[in-house]
């Protein structure tokens, strides 16, 4: 969705930068000013960069022309509603935002910011997952679990007279998503996610099996051995984007929700709501999480 993918490209270039840390640490360490080593000169920059603007980019252009309403969280309702300047800056922001997320991680790792630096795609698919539950009146997954293209009627607010706990049980809410799983933008996610998902896991784990491979101060009893290896780096990766973003996102909007519900002021709910959940967020999950996450996604935690 163009208010998502700015946020996940974001997420996609830092991903990247992160699955390559130690080559990047290295290439650092070999220069006399590791302050002036340039992020955008390597093979893992450019790889980053065309799957930014030939799997990514493109992908979200797709949706928006075909399915508008979607792809706009239901602001736009055809085509005509779209300015030219609005794709013009969709389609560059879903390449650039890869390149900041790239390049942010990259310097953190070039400070030796490790945990940091791999908490930067977690923030992306933070953000974006945040965006899709609660947007910016509450009404992000109803957006999001809406396709027009199916019943013909554009969407439109539904009030809830109900408690988030009884209506994630209710049978409303079950038919809301079985809807969507056979709706035609569901369909095309699934097409899309079989072509990005696969190629953008292959370059995650071959770099960052490179990188054990190249760094001669990783330890040599954990070098990356059979297939069980892979599937526990990927498995690392899953977890951080849906156990620990889409899980965040989640108790950052109920926070965000409630909040606003007891003042009975919407906007407060994000300016009590977001704050409080960042600093819980800093202490619980950088504080706790960050060696756990670069020990099992990078194999070993660089950030000795």
């Amino acid at each position: 969705m163009v208010q998502v993918d700015v946020f996940w490209s974001y997420g996609l270039g830092a991903s990247f930068a992160a699955a390559a840390t130690r080559q990047l640490k290295m290439m650092g360490s070999q220069n006399q000013d590791p302050g002036k080593v340039s992020p955008f000169i390597s093979k893992f920059f450019i790889i980053s960069i065309l799957f930014s603007a030939c799997i990514f980019a493109p992908s979200g252009l797709y949706l928006l022309w075909n399915f508008p309403q979607w792809e706009t969280m239901q602001v736009a309702t055809c085509h005509e509603d779209l300015p030219a300047w609005l794709v013009t800056i969709f389609a560059i922001t879903n390449v650039t935002q890869g390149i900041l997320g790239y390049w942010v991680t990259n310097k953190l790792i070039q400070l030796g910011k490790i945990h940091a630096a791999g908490l930067q795609f977690i923030i992306g698919h933070f953000c974006m997952f945040f965006i899709l539950l609660y947007g910016w009146d509450g009404t992000g997954w109803q957006r999001f679990l809406y396709d027009a293209s199916m019943t013909g009627v554009l969407w439109q607010h539904q009030p809830q007279t109900f408690t988030v706990f009884t209506f994630l049980f209710s049978n409303e809410f079950w038919t809301i998503v079985k809807n969507f799983c056979t709706s035609n933008v569901f369909w095309t996610l699934i097409g899309m996610g079989v072509i990005m998902i696969p190629v953008w896991l292959y370059f995650i784990v071959a770099w960052i099996k490179e990188g054990a491979e190249k760094d001669p101060s990783f330890p040599k009893e954990k070098l990356p051995q059979g297939l069980m290896t892979y599937v526990k780096v990927l498995g690392a990766c899953f977890f951080a984007v849906f156990g620990i973003a889409l899980v965040s996102a989640g108790i950052a909007a109920l926070m965000v929700h409630f909040i606003g519900w007891i003042t009975n002021t919407f906007w407060l709910g994000y300016v009590i709501g977001l704050p409080l959940f960042i600093v819980i967020g800093y202490f619980v999950i950088y504080k706790k999480c960050g060696h756990l996450l670069a020990k099992s996604i990078l194999l070993d935690d660089p950030q000795k």
